[in-house]
């Protein structure tokens, strides 16, 4: 089903003249530079980067362009492959930077004398003067040492460290790899004879994505380039290259027939995916890539929405979509969702990749209408609905999935968040699932042993912080509606749990009232111990306590007796143990109680 929607996607957007290749044999390629040939075969090097890039100490960053040239990426391996009239600076000109080890710059120099052999060898093809210019440029260039003797400036050679070059002629618009003589004869013959793979007999079969009969790839390519971690070079989302993957005696892609034009049009789609920074999320390890089946003119608003949900802040460049739809969000916080007409017959399909070797594998892939999808949304936003910190702590109305999942982590920025957490909760999210207790267990596992910020951490962070406790809110709620937990504090609620966390709140600020100066406060030593086995801690914590109200005076010290005679009125004996969702109960009921004493009136008799 995946591939089937990927081309469709493809005929959808060659049909919409989207800006993909259209023949076999072609790919989309980031192209830094140029080098302009005169007819003698002297060389000019150009820097043909775009400034669209984002915005660095008020200056533009140059980005490299996009371009259909002949030919694909390299396969992966060590094997020297040069490219056909595009490539990188080792192969086009025979040297790299000068920091690099002596053994990359002999490799460098022989990728050039590859590159160089290959081109000569099709002098005789006829391919036009431009080609016999291109010649006389390799059979007169000598490799300089490094990337800095070059005669060129120094932005030309930057550009030349971050993507691919290409041909053209001086005082010409059109590169060598459009001219129509040389494209001609690379569909007729030349990629078979580049790339020297002569045609065998070709296998015919029906196609499992068009259902028609078709010539059947025997690798799909152009490779799948963009998922984070991946190779370089480019990945495959299927293919077969051991004989355990084989059977009845076929070999690569005969084991899954794909016609050639198919499996050129769904690489091509999940390239395009990748490509467009509307369409595509980090979400763990997983790259993400998501769409819709509404035609493009319209397909914008409902991506751009998938996107603002996925990811902070959105990608809409359009002021007017933008406000669309942080007016369909805000109501769809407060669970009131409009649901368009034509959100029921707009499907969205979500896709989340991650790198295996040379292969890419399927994390999720889930689909359904923008109409399911907004009223999935709104339940996932009511579920996770919390009153929110102080003003100064920059708390997310709507929390992102990825906010939840690096939330499962001390150090987001160091530790790798596993990959069994992104698929469970995004089924969750979009089908209205019970949320995975992994998540939880790995949150709550944060708050226990990481009771103070970490070191270097930003000011004001904590790690029993607003968005691990929406999530347990969240994930208790659709676990045992029973709990009717709520957004804020519940006087009312008895659960041993939540009274227990409220019970801790208070015994913690009663010392946070009266000892300023702790480099160990009670929260720091006791948290872990009092929200699993609270029968053998809490006792030397009413101790405590005795000691830190005797040192408040006034109607400070009444108050808080006050408080404390509500709260543990509500309990009964102390539990040895609580299970993990009483563990969930109390991180809330720690930080309801907390976010309440900070949200009283200003009052000091009432502290």
């Amino acid at each position: 089903m995946i591939l089937q929607e990927l081309y469709q996607l493809y005929e959808r957007l060659v049909n919409e003249h989207a800006y993909l290749p259209t023949k076999l044999g072609t790919s989309i390629q980031k192209i830094s530079f140029c080098i302009e040939l005169t007819p003698e075969g002297k060389a000019v090097f150009r820097d043909i980067r775009s400034n669209t890039g984002e915005q660095y100490g008020g200056a533009p960053r140059p980005e490299p362009v996009y371009m259909i040239v002949l030919g694909e990426n390299k396969p992966s391996g060590t094997s020297i492959n040069p490219c056909f009239l595009f490539d990188n600076v080792s192969y086009l000109l025979g040297c790299t930077e000068a920091k690099k080890s002596d053994k990359e710059k002999k490799r460098a120099r022989d990728s050039f004398t590859a590159t160089q052999k290959k081109y000569l060898s099709f002098r005789e093809a006829g391919l036009g003067p431009e080609y016999e210019a291109l010649c006389r440029f390799y059979e007169s260039w000598e490799p300089p040492t490094d990337l800095d003797a070059l005669p060129c400036d120094s932005t030309v050679r930057d550009a030349m460290k971050t993507g691919n070059g290409v041909f053209r002629m001086q005082g010409q618009m059109q590169y060598l790899h459009d001219l129509p003589l040389i494209c001609a004869w690379w569909h007729s013959q030349g990629m078979e004879r580049w790339l020297d793979t002569p045609k065998t007999e070709a296998t015919s079969m029906m196609c499992l994505i068009t259902g028609q009969e078709g010539i059947i790839a025997r690798l799909h390519t152009p490779q799948i380039s963009g998922v984070r971690n991946a190779n370089s070079t480019g990945a495959a989302l299927v293919s077969f290259n051991c004989n355990a993957f084989e059977s009845y005696g076929k070999d690569q892609g005969g084991n899954s027939p794909v016609s050639e034009r198919a499996a050129f049009g769904y690489c091509n789609a999940l390239n395009y995916l990748l490509r467009s920074s509307r369409n595509h999320v980090q979400l763990g390890d997983a790259t993400t890539v998501f769409w819709t089946d509404a035609p493009l003119d319209t397909a914008m608003d409902w991506e751009q929405m998938l996107g603002f949900t996925f990811d902070e802040p959105p990608q809409a460049q359009d002021k007017a979509v933008l406000d669309r739809l942080q007016t369909l969000l805000q109501k769809i916080a407060a669970g009131k969702p409009v649901v368009p007409p034509e959100a029921e017959k707009t499907r969205f399909f979500l896709l989340g990749l991650a790198p295996n070797a040379a292969r890419l594998s399927v994390r999720f892939f889930l689909t359904g209408t923008m109409g399911d999808y907004i009223r999935r949304l709104a339940e996932h936003y009511a579920a996770l609905h919390l009153q929110p910190r102080h003003r100064s702590s920059n708390d997310p109305e709507l929390i992102a999935p990825w906010r939840l999942l690096r939330g499962t982590v001390r150090d987001p920025a160091k530790d790798q968040i596993p990959s069994t957490y992104t698929e469970p909760l995004m089924r969750a999210i979009l089908m209205g699932r019970p949320y995975p207790d992994s998540l939880a267990m790995a949150m709550l596992r944060r708050m226990k042993y990481n009771p103070k910020p970490r070191k270097g951490a930003i000011k004001g962070e904590d790690s029993i912080n607003y968005i691990r406790c929406a999530y347990l809110k969240a994930w208790l709620t659709r676990k045992n509606p029973s709990y009717k937990l709520t957004p804020m504090l519940d006087e009312n609620n008895t659960q041993v749990g939540y009274v227990l966390g409220r019970l801790f709140a208070l015994l913690h600020k009663t010392q946070d009232d009266v000892s300023t100066d702790l480099n160990r406060t009670i929260r720091d030593a006791y948290y872990a111990s009092a929200s699993t086995s609270p029968a053998y801690v809490f006792p030397r914590l009413f101790r405590l306590y005795h000691h830190h109200v005797a040192k408040l005076e006034g109607r400070r010290r009444i108050n808080r007796e006050k408080d404390m005679q509500a709260i543990t009125a509500l309990l009964g004996d102390l539990p040895a143990h609580l299970n993990l969702e009483q563990q969930g109960l109390f991180a809330l009921g720690f930080y309801h109680q907390t976010q309440a004493f900070f949200t009283k009136k200003n009052n000091p008799d009432n502290q």
